[in-house]
């Protein structure tokens, strides 16, 4: 399981995952294939904290949102230095040049977008 996948997955009051299937929390563990409930436990071995999971995905995103703006803006940056406004006044809609310089501009728009919109939903 991928790391937000492990804290989707995770029952309510875990604290540590041991493998992909089995979460467990002070005293306890949760075996999610077998039982679906907890079962009373003395240790956890080579355990995972989800609280550093949550970090690390926490992490993840940030550098997601980061390299998608990169990608964008270095997008908008190669079009801006293509279609300088004479250069545009002058082309032709048919022009297939045009019409590849319009959808990366689109396309960097779109991308900024989305790397605003993935800022908002990772605000606390």
């Amino acid at each position: 399981m991928k790391n937000q996948e492990i804290l989707d997955n995770a029952p309510k009051g875990a604290t540590h995952i041991d493998d992909e299937h089995d979460f467990c929390k002070d005293g306890f563990f949760f075996r999610r294939n077998y039982s679906k409930r907890w079962i009373k436990s003395e240790y956890i071995a080579g355990s995972r904290s989800l609280k550093d999971i949550r970090r690390i995905v926490e992490l993840e995103k940030d550098r997601d949102i980061r390299d998608l703006e990169q990608q964008a803006m270095g997008l908008a940056d190669y079009v801006s230095k293509v279609m300088d406004s004479s250069y545009i006044l002058h082309l032709d809609p048919k022009n297939t040049n045009h019409c590849i310089l319009i959808n990366l501009n689109a396309a960097a728009l779109r991308l900024l977008d989305r790397a605003q919109a993935l800022k908002e939903q990772v605000k606390p």
